[in-house]
């Protein structure tokens, strides 16, 4: 069973703000390519899940907006001794239903059944404010 990954894209205000992030963190590795290393403290128990299409959904302003789809997680330590995850990201972003969801540190699973759609949207056609007007349109039932 596929399992997924929430995560607070911290600081981030909008949706360009975490592709420029994307951008200027992208790493080539020999092995898979390009992608996008996403650290966190503690090692995800379900990896085997994780690494079966899973993907992580970024919490921006209040609402799971985006996801990433998860390819490779590897564990190690910093130059103090502390252990952390490194997930590596396809660069991609999906957008996805805006769904709204509260705060928390550090990440959550997230059920294959519970993750929003994805929305399909010609390149350069929303913006934030659409993002915003989506979620409100949901929470009333119309959407």
């Amino acid at each position: 069973m596929t399992m997924n990954l929430l995560k607070i894209a911290a600081g981030v205000t909008t949706l360009a703000e975490l592709n420029e992030r994307f951008e200027a963190r992208g790493i080539y590795d020999p092995e898979l390519g390009f992608v996008v290393p996403v650290f966190t403290r503690n090692v995800p128990r379900q990896k085997d899940e994780l690494l079966d299409g899973g993907s992580i959904y970024w919490i921006i302003k209040g609402h799971i907006q985006l996801r990433s789809e998860i390819i490779d997680l590897s564990e190690g330590e910093d130059d103090e001794g502390r252990r952390y995850c490194q997930i590596s990201v396809s660069p991609k972003l999906q957008m996805v239903v805006p769904t709204k969801r509260r705060g928390f540190q550090g990440w959550r699973y997230l059920k294959e059944n519970d993750a929003p759609p994805d929305v399909t949207v010609e390149a350069g056609n929303i913006g934030d404010q659409d993002v915003e007007m989506a979620a409100e349109l949901k929470e009333l039932g119309l959407l």
